[in-house]
């Protein structure tokens, strides 16, 4: 159930909630559907964000057993005050 979740979320219109469904693929490894990585192509090449871009990116390559540089753009640290909620 949790993985529907997380597939949902890739298509979250926040990019912050792409991001994190993005990096939480990378962590669950082989559990990922292939049928997710032309989602995740897609979105390392034509994100709105370049953070997601970078994200999908680096999980491509984690999933593809490959070791990824480490990120260059900083983390997105947003707390609810920040963002006006």
């Amino acid at each position: 159930m949790l993985g529907f979740i997380v597939i949902a979320a890739l298509t979250d219109s926040v990019s912050y909630v792409r991001c994190a469904a993005v990096e939480t693929l990378g962590l669950m490894g082989e559990r990922v559907p292939s049928s997710i990585y032309p989602t995740l192509r897609e979105m390392s090449g034509s994100d709105d964000s370049a953070h997601v871009r970078q994200r999908a990116t680096r999980t491509l390559l984690l999933l593809h057993g490959l070791t990824p540089a480490p990120l260059t753009l900083t983390i997105i640290d947003s707390t609810l005050e920040d963002l006006g909620e």
